[in-house]
């Protein structure tokens, strides 16, 4: 008898004449979700999932959030914390990033985002130079540098964001997309990296003239649940100069083909907050909407508090207050894979 054979016979097998490497792999390419259910079927099943050594292998899903502490970073440098979902354990890794903050070079570094398991920094920008970034995975500590996007911080009242994308599924590779407003006309400049090709090029620069000084347009959340891609943002119903009803209003895109978006669920903000309540990005904002589950999660500015709310129960929950103010915000899927792309040079 082998040692995997052995192991199986001492604990009980989950799939009687399936090896438990086969079973892990058949596992590997199932929803995140039906990993959950699979751990109550047996005690052997919930042994083979909970194994440190398999959960590497298996599907994740949202752990919780990154977030930098606004607090300190002026005064200390960037000071990164962790907050992580009910019920589930703190994942393995660094929340100070001290992998990439002790490397020649990195100073002033700053959380801007994340995808499937990446995380996207910037880091030694200030008024007269363009920052620089750097991409990493904080469960296997991997990161790669990329050069700047060669465009100073347009200032104060100016907007602009640089953002990751990168899915496994189709690529190992990953791009960022700078947007920039380039003055108070409107201008707006848009330029892409692709880890592949590792440089910068333009897309797009164009005049936009929608803007007014008297209204502020904010850009609903969008994000991926469950396969699909979602949109949530705020909805206000108007009767002449009354707001007949202002609310969270959640969509997802059913039809690729003709872009067919189709509303989901929508809830007034007098039922999540108790009052007349606006995702304008001042008193709350949509921070995640979970991979596999139909829960939306929300900051509130005003009391520094994170609820989730589920769509399928009309439940609204509390669960974290922050005690610090912040400076950025982002949700965490673990990655466990290693990347040929992250190469830990600049």
């Amino acid at each position: 008898m082998d040692t995997e054979d052995g192991l199986n016979a001492k604990r009980g097998s989950a799939v009687d004449g399936l090896p438990d490497d086969a079973l892990v792999e058949i596992l590997s390419r199932v929803p995140a979700r039906s990993i959950h259910r699979f751990k109550c079927v047996s005690k052997p099943w919930r042994d083979l999932i909970a194994d440190p050594l398999n959960r590497k292998r298996l599907p994740q899903t949202l752990e919780g959030f990154f977030f930098s502490d606004g607090a300190a970073a002026a005064a200390a440098g960037f000071r990164g914390r962790f907050i992580g979902l009910p019920g589930r354990s703190a994942p393995p890794v660094d929340p100070s990033f001290s992998f990439l903050t002790k490397l020649p070079g990195i100073q002033n570094i700053k959380l801007l985002g994340s995808c499937n398991g990446l995380l996207l920094f910037e880091h030694g920008g200030n008024p007269a130079t363009a920052p620089a970034y750097a991409v990493c995975n904080p469960a296997t500590e991997e990161w790669v540098a990329v050069p700047s996007a060669g465009r100073p911080s347009p200032g104060p009242l100016l907007e602009a964001r640089t953002d990751l994308i990168f899915d496994p599924a189709v690529s190992p590779h990953f791009h960022l997309v700078h947007i920039c407003q380039k003055d108070f006309l409107g201008e707006i400049e848009v330029r892409a990296y692709s880890s592949e090709a590792k440089v910068w090029s333009d897309r797009a620069s164009q005049q936009s003239r929608w803007q007014d000084e008297d209204q502020r347009i904010c850009l609903p959340f969008v994000g991926q649940s469950q396969g699909r891609l979602h949109c949530v943002g705020g909805l206000v119903e108007r009767e002449g100069d009354r707001v007949k009803w202002s609310g969270l209003s959640i969509w997802v895109l059913e039809d690729y083909d003709i872009e067919e978006w189709v509303l989901k669920h929508r809830v007034s903000f007098l039922e999540l907050f108790g009052q007349m309540n606006c995702l304008d990005g001042y008193s709350s904002i949509v921070l995640a909407i979970h991979p596999d589950r139909n829960l939306v999660f929300i900051l509130q500015n005003s009391n520094q508090k994170l609820i989730s709310y589920d769509m399928d129960s009309k439940e609204l929950q509390v669960f974290h207050t922050l005690a610090h103010n912040f400076e950025s915000f982002t949700p965490y899927v673990p990655n466990f894979s290693e990347s040929l792309v992250l190469t830990n040079d600049h």
